[in-house]
């Protein structure tokens, strides 16, 4: 997921069609949420399982939760867009002919998990309407381990060229409040 589009439609969607869905959101937490914190509230009541992480967060054991959800079959979703502290784990990626950086986490749960990435938007085209997208499998082979640092900026690299093409047929949905391009 990303900050381009609708999380919480795509999120309450997806609790709607799939009930037994296990759904597991990493989320920004700030210090003062409005309708946001609403949004987690309602969430968290209709069964989805929230991890609030922040530029302080630092838990390993939040990763080791999302790893056990994904091998159990269930769904986790984190941004890719936001690199939250300055110590986190990067992977530089073409964006709009720049540099950018995007979240290594995404590609090493898929790594390590054995799970493939799925790239999910969510647009309002209309009143109560919305296009859903959902990418082809991305995964991040961990056969050789020579190679997984390069599988890691290719998938990385895929995820980048969705972004890119999101918000090109997308231009003023997405939601991104820092520095992106270098």
């Amino acid at each position: 997921m990303s900050h381009l589009g609708n999380w919480e439609i795509a999120a309450n969607l997806l609790k709607e069609q799939c009930q037994d869905l296990q759904l597991l959101l990493y989320m920004g937490e700030k210090q003062k949420e409005g309708v946001e914190r609403l949004q987690k509230e309602q969430l968290r009541e209709s069964g989805v399982t929230i991890i609030g992480t922040g530029k302080d967060a630092n838990n390993p054991f939040s990763a080791v939760e999302g790893i056990r959800f994904l091998q159990n079959g269930g769904l986790v979703s984190m941004t890719g867009d936001i690199i939250w502290r300055d110590d986190q784990r990067q992977v530089e990626v073409t964006f709009l002919d720049h540099i950018a950086y995007v979240s290594e986490a995404p590609f090493i749960f898929a790594l390590v998990s054995g799970a493939p990435l799925f790239v999910f938007f969510a647009f309002r085209v209309g009143t109560n309407s919305y296009h859903l997208t959902l990418s082809e499998p991305i995964c991040v082979s961990s056969a050789d381990r020579q190679k997984r640092q390069e599988n890691i900026r290719q998938a990385a690299q895929q995820y980048a060229s969705l972004l890119e093409e999101a918000l090109r047929s997308h231009p003023f949905a997405w939601y991104h409040f820092t520095r992106f391009i270098h």
